[in-house]
């Protein structure tokens, strides 16, 4: 995801079992937090934790940070 990104990025939002598709066009986290309880309207600002999303060469999941990390249709889920 770069800053200079024009438009919006499928993406998935996966909590338990639940997952939801959204289309992102925000530029911050806080834009995808407030998707995020857009989608998953059943929870609140307090339920919210960090992101956690795949890296796509070591296959390793952190903790998402840097909105830059983002790739179109990678898996967000909150842990």
């Amino acid at each position: 995801f770069s800053s200079s990104f024009q438009g919006s990025m499928v993406l998935f939002f996966k909590v338990g079992e639940r997952v939801k598709k959204v289309s992102f066009s925000g530029k911050t986290l806080a834009d995808l937090q407030r998707l995020f309880l857009e989608r998953f309207t059943d929870l609140s600002r307090n339920d919210l934790r960090p992101f956690y999303i795949i890296d796509r060469e070591t296959r390793l999941q952190y903790e998402l940070d840097d909105i830059e990390d983002l790739y179109p249709n990678c898996v967000l889920e909150l842990k």
